[in-house]
């Protein structure tokens, strides 16, 4: 999760990588939660390590929403001053 909130911190020409941080975080917390669900037994129930797995997902996902659209609009405006 770290690494999510540090990418927001990137500069914007270093788009690609802001793009790929959250994609790479999200990929790693599905594996996480595959590898620790596997060691437990399963219940009917929320337990308190997949409260933290959605809270993961949703933040990792908000992120990269808004990556996206702050990218969407650095392209939007590159694109507007060369006249495209």
């Amino acid at each position: 999760m770290a690494k999510v909130v540090a990418s927001t911190k990137l500069e914007s020409s270093l788009w690609e990588v802001r793009l790929t941080l959250p994609v790479t975080v999200l990929l790693t917390l599905v594996f996480l939660q595959q590898s620790s669900n596997a060691e437990l037994p399963d219940h009917p129930y929320l337990t308190f390590i997949d409260e933290v797995f959605v809270v993961a997902y949703l933040l990792t996902l908000g992120s990269f929403g808004l990556m996206h659209l702050g990218m969407l609009a650095l392209f939007q405006g590159h694109a507007d001053r060369i006249g495209a």
